[in-house]
């Protein structure tokens, strides 16, 4: 184990991080790309619908 003491696993858990945060971003990125393209008209219609009937109320 020659390496141990040479190690630093704060430059481990930064570059850990920094990917996690990279692999999070393009997931982010997909999942609302697909959820765009996958959109149902009906939902949308339907919270419309509520909020112009919240609107009516006040």
């Amino acid at each position: 184990m020659m390496a141990e003491p040479y190690s630093n696993p704060i430059e481990i858990y930064f570059s850990v991080g920094l990917i996690y945060c990279v692999l999070i971003f393009f997931a982010t990125q997909t999942m609302s790309a697909l959820e765009r393209r996958l959109r149902t008209p009906v939902l949308e219609l339907e919270i419309e619908r509520h909020k112009f009937k919240m609107r009516d109320s006040n």
